[in-house]
């Protein structure tokens, strides 16, 4: 400020560089029906974003199974995603967070379901602790097969948290 200079002249860098963004659009969808995801996806897509992060599993829990229950739940979730993809068109990327709700066998029904989506990326699966990181890479090699990131590890912090899930290949 002293010298009138930007942040990004004072370091060297340009003033007209840019740096993407995603609207992550959870806590503004108050209608968590498909069409309020749609709405809401619409409405930053409208103010410019070109990429959108969901959470639309709030029906799962990581005790469900693959039973009635457990798939009743996913696809309330596989709804919201499908309407927000319909939303957007395939130029926007979709991300999709799922705040741990997901064990064992329900995460690869979902790795399995979320193909159609063109997903950039799904995050947080399941519970992140060591013990998960065998899971967590072979759902990766799944969803990299098909085009997909796996995302995680959002509430870590410092180099030592990550060097486990980094060694094995958990996330991309």
């Amino acid at each position: 400020r002293r010298d009138g200079l930007s942040l990004a002249k004072a370091i060297g860098g340009s003033d007209h560089a840019t740096i993407p963004l995603y609207a992550n659009i959870n806590r503004r969808t108050r209608d968590r029906s498909p069409a309020g995801f749609a709405a809401s996806a619409r409405y930053a897509v409208g103010r410019g974003f070109d990429a959108i992060k969901i959470a639309p599993f709030d029906e799962v829990a990581p005790t469900m199974r693959v039973d009635a229950a457990g798939r009743a739940a996913l696809d309330q979730g596989l709804d919201r995603i499908a309407a927000v993809r319909e939303a957007v068109g395939p130029a926007v990327s979709l991300m999709v967070d799922c705040h741990w709700r997901f064990g064992e066998d329900m995460a690869w029904r979902l790795v399995d379901a979320v193909r159609p989506f063109a997903l950039h990326w799904l995050e947080c699966p399941v519970v992140e602790t060591t013990a998960a990181i065998p899971l967590l890479a072979a759902l990766r090699r799944r969803l990299n097969a098909a085009g997909v990131r796996l995302a995680g590890l959002e509430e870590f912090t410092g180099a030592e948290a990550f060097l486990a899930f980094a060694a094995g290949g958990a996330y991309d």
